[in-house]
C-alpha cells in the first residue's frame, strides 16, 4: 500500500486542486512537471467539470477575480458562483484521486 500503480496517486498523497494551481504557478518546480500538471488539469476540467465551473475556476484561479467580480460579470449570485467554484473543486478532487489522467 502507498505506492503508485498505473501512475495515478496513491489516496494519502493526492494532491488537492487548489495545490496543483499552486504548484503550477511556483517557479521552483521543474518545467517538465509544470507541464505535466498543467495538462492533467486542463484535460480533468475540459472533460468533467461544466462550462459554468471551469468558468467560475478559471476566472478565479486564473485571473484572480474575487467571486463577488465574478457574479458581476456572469451576472448570476456570489454564492452561485462559491457552488460553482465548490462543487469544480470537489470533482477536480474525485478524478485527481480515482482517474487515470497520468
Amino acid at each position: 500500500m502507498g505506492e503508485k500503480q498505473n501512475d495515478r496517486f496513491a489516496p494519502e498523497e493526492v494532491p488537492t486542486p487548489l495545490e496543483l494551481f499552486k504548484k503550477i504557478k511556483r517557479s521552483e518546480d521543474s518545467a517538465e512537471h509544470i507541464v505535466k500538471l498543467k495538462k492533467i488539469m486542463i484535460q480533468a476540467m475540459k472533460e468533467e467539470l461544466s462550462a459554468r465551473q471551469k468558468e467560475c475556476i478559471l476566472l478565479h484561479f486564473v485571473h484572480g477575480m474575487k467571486q463577488n467580480e465574478i457574479a458581476k460579470k456572469l451576472n448570476i449570485n456570489s454564492s452561485v458562483v462559491s457552488r460553482h467554484i465548490s462543487r469544480g473543486l470537489r470533482r477536480l478532487q474525485r478524478i485527481l484521486k480515482y482517474g487515470c489522467f497520468f
